[in-house]
């Protein structure tokens, strides 16, 4: 008996101090516990706060019955519209095409109006700020596609193959979204677009049970774990986020997803996104009390006018601009070995163990992107603004007479031409239009917008030259993601890329020196030592190519082109120092110049000459520009002006890219073939080669292109791609490509056991409305595929990993 009463008395013990630990944020406080509260409550990313009632909407700014039915009608709403679109595009598909107003709208058992009914059944418990909130989310849902948060502008993200309209009116009409119908796997395809959609719905309607969870155990004084639910569950791997990254992947597996924007990664992505605007509406079915009270010595009160709390008022807009980046930024662990080798600010790391590129490269500054934003409460949420509403744009290429003028597509570059001479350099005139147009839209954050200026990636490694590429980085699908006004914080901004790959070693192995023509390209027909004739009017023709190390009695600042130039160090490199006890000697890296920094002479994008403004080398050589970046380098700088050659042209590779001012990570595993893999792909583990195929899934056509070409049996829709993969099991099916890994393990550095790559990133602090720019820092990791060009590949060392911290100022307007 005293043995029971004992066993009774600590489980007691054990409850009480149960409920001692529990705290989570009280009514009224916000869920992210940044007013009160504390532990696994504590929702980081979800906006909104506790309930401060029952069911008593007089004198509270919310009631949980309210929220609560609010939320799940909601969510049943968007899957039901998720529903109609799936119809409306099996319909046009099908050849018999039908409109989805009455499914969405005007049936009595339209979606809408089953919402409005659930609405009105709890309406008696709602405050009229959440009938207000309601109303005005419900008017956003269902407005048409030229409101981007609705679901009809949204489902563009879905179906986005082929150019046929999945809406009966075509483009006039209000849904967002285009299928394939003369594709011959159309069926699959608009399936492989259903189900993702369908993912979608579920995906939202169980993050809303989560919140609905989150909020009642809130209100009640109980603990909950949101992100367990939401986010990530370690022990059962049944989180909602987790359930849709696990139906991406079977979707993955039956073949039917031979559209490229519907790749695994973009799909994964879209979840990600989607998951952020369900975070950033919480706010809007749990809403905060419109004033806080701050008690100290005094009381001081502070209102949301609109329900917008950023300083100046309600923005309309997010920008944030790439800076300079000095120190580090984040980190390699590996197993009983954390932090063991640093990631600098700054930079951009690629590749396994086996990298043959010095890293890391350098971004360039004055990357400009600009982003919708729509508050609520401190919560922005962003959306990609189009060539129109950013602004910025100018022709590059196209009719020589419009060269440099404002643009918002190719065609607005085009013409009118006579003949090939009116257009620029390798464009033919056809039918009154030059078919070289270029429209460059550089500021933008819409699908087809470029990012950032062009970006050099050079091989300074002895005899690495030839390799050196430039890339040319384009938005494959309208930016999406949340930011918060008062922390300066940015969440899972989604900017998924493409990024073409110039293979152009050096441009300008010699180079003019003063004349009328400086920094102009004179390389002869010989290359590197040989002078073009007629060149450097005025000037002399000079060395750009390489300078002799130093040792063995070598003079400094010998030009050379090859080591046998080098009669003391035999070795000729391809940067040189500025400054420190070795300057005007060749080098490789700044370690090379204690005291000093290594330049480089590797021209890999055609220059903007800072002297000139003028294009040295590229298609527009001798052409006026205006640099988009700094002199960081001498390879830069850059611009769009000044295009690479077309035929140094790679294809494109797909980078899932999601930004953030928090810190990330990405950890590796253990394949029964490869240790440490961070991006799986298939492959031939024996002759550690990759398959191809058209829209990179296991059921698409083998192809022998590079990746992102389109040529038969592949197309714009499905391009030609290696086959991501998790598991052997994923690969199972490709005959000769059946083992699951990246080229080398690891990432970035010689040793093979990283197991963590860690981003750190940094919030701008509160950003007020029309002020000016507060400097943050934002990070991505990724992976990336390989070029399937076997030089590029072996010294990148791809497929593998890629990670980047982008040291930027942040503005709202």
């Amino acid at each position: 008996m005293t043995r029971l009463v004992g066993l009774a008395l600590g489980s007691m013990l054990v409850l009480t101090s149960a409920v001692a630990l529990a705290a989570p944020p009280g009514p009224g406080q916000r869920f992210d516990c940044s007013q009160g509260g504390s532990g696994v409550s504590c929702a980081s990313d979800d906006t909104g706060c506790v309930p401060q009632s029952m069911d008593v909407p007089t004198g509270n700014v919310s009631t949980l019955k309210c929220g609560d039915g609010r939320g799940k009608a909601f969510g049943g709403a968007i899957r039901a519209v998720i529903k109609c679109h799936a119809k409306m595009a099996d319909s046009v598909v099908k050849g018999a095409p039908v409109d989805d107003e009455a499914c969405e709208t005007t049936d009595p058992k339209s979606a809408k109006n089953k919402l409005d009914a659930a609405i009105l059944k709890v309406s008696a418990l709602c405050t009229s700020t959440q009938l207000t909130l309601a109303a005005a989310q419900e008017s956003t849902l269902f407005a048409s596609k030229s409101n981007p948060l609705s679901l009809d502008a949204q489902a563009g993200a879905v179906y986005c193959d082929g150019s046929t309209s999945i809406d009966p009116l075509g483009a006039g009409g209000d849904d967002a979204g285009t299928v394939d119908t003369a594709a011959t796997d159309k069926s699959n395809r608009v399936k492989c677009a259903d189900t993702t959609g369908s993912e979608l719905g579920k995906l939202v309607a169980a993050v809303i049970k989560c919140h609905i969870k989150l909020a009642d155990s809130d209100f009640g004084g109980k603990d909950f774990d949101e992100n367990v639910c939401e986010e990530n569950d370690p022990v059962k791997g049944k989180s909602a986020l987790q359930k849709f990254n696990a139906a991406m992947v079977k979707l993955t597996g039956s073949g039917k997803c031979a559209q490229s924007c519907l790749s695994e990664p973009n799909r994964i992505a879209l979840g990600t996104s989607i998951l952020a605007q369900a975070e950033a509406a919480n706010q809007i079915v749990y809403p905060c009390p419109a004033t806080t009270t701050t008690t100290t010595t005094s009381t001081t009160t502070t209102t949301c006018p609109g329900g917008c709390c950023c300083a100046g008022g309600a923005p309309s807009t997010f920008s944030f601009t790439t800076g300079l980046g000095s120190g580090t930024c984040g980190h390699l662990d590996a197993d009983g070995m954390p932090n063991f080798y640093s990631l600098a600010c700054g930079g951009l790391y690629f590749g396994g163990a086996n990298v043959g590129v010095p890293l890391p490269s350098k971004v360039p500054d004055y990357g400009n992107s600009i982003l919708n934003a729509s508050c609520s409460g401190s919560t922005l949420t962003l959306t990609g603004t189009s060539a129109a509403q950013a602004g910025g744009n100018k022709c590059t290429q196209g009719l020589s007479s419009k060269r440099g003028t404002s643009c918002t597509s190719n065609s607005d570059c085009a013409g009118p031409c006579g003949v090939d001479g009116d257009c620029t350099p390798g464009g033919i005139c056809n039918a009154a239009s030059c078919n070289n147009a270029k429209c460059a839209m550089m500021q933008c954050t819409n699908a087809g917008c470029l990012y950032g200026p062009p970006l050099p990636i050079p091989n300074s490694s002895n005899g690495g030259a030839a390799t050196s590429t430039c890339v040319i980085n384009t938005i494959t699908a309208n930016g999406a993601g949340t930011a918060d006004c008062v922390a300066g914080s940015t969440t899972a901004l989604n900017l998924p890329l493409s990024s073409a790959i110039f293979l152009d070693a050096d441009l300008l192995a010699m180079r003019c020196s003063g004349g009328t023509t400086p920094g102009a390209n004179c390389t002869g027909s010989g290359g590197c030592g040989t002078v073009a004739a007629g060149s450097c009017p005025g000037g002399t023709c000079v060395n750009d190519n390489g300078r002799c190390a130093s040792g063995g009695g070598q003079a400094a600042d010998t030009v050379c082109c090859s080591g046998t130039d080098c009669t003391g160090s035999g070795t000729c490199q391809t940067g040189h120092c500025q400054g420190g006890s070795n300057a005007n000697f060749g080098c490789i890296t700044d370690a090379d110049c204690p005291g000093g920094t290594c330049q480089t002479f590797i021209q890999l994008c055609p220059i903007c000459d800072s002297i000139t403004a003028k294009c040295d080398g590229g298609i527009n050589d001798g052409l006026g520009c205006t640099a988009a970046d700094s002199p960081i380098d001498g390879d830069y700088p850059t611009s769009h002006d000044c295009p690479p050659p077309s035929g140094g042209g790679l294809g494109a590779l797909p980078i899932p890219y999601l930004l953030d001012t928090g810190t990330i990570s990405k950890t590796a595993v253990d394949l029964p073939d490869q240790p440490n893999v961070f991006c799986g792909f298939c492959r031939n583990k024996s002759l550690n080669t990759f398959a191809h195929r058209c829209g990179g899934t296991v059921g698409g056509p083998a192809c022998s292109g590079n990746t992102g070409t389109t040529g038969v049996p592949c197309s714009v829709a499905a391009p030609c791609l290696p086959v991501p993969c998790t598991s052997n099991a994923d690969c199972s099916s490709l005959s000769g490509f059946t083992s699951c890994g990246q080229h080398t393990a690891g990432a970035f550095t010689s040793s093979n056991g990283a197991r963590t790559i860690v981003e750190t990133g940094s919030p701008a602090g509160a950003l007020t409305t029309g002020g000016a720019a507060k400097p943050g820092k934002l990070v991505s990791i990724f992976c990336i595929p390989l070029t399937f060009t076997m030089l590029v590949d072996s010294a990148a060392d791809l497929p593998g990993p890629g990670a980047v911290a982008l040291p930027v100022t942040m503005q709202t307007q």
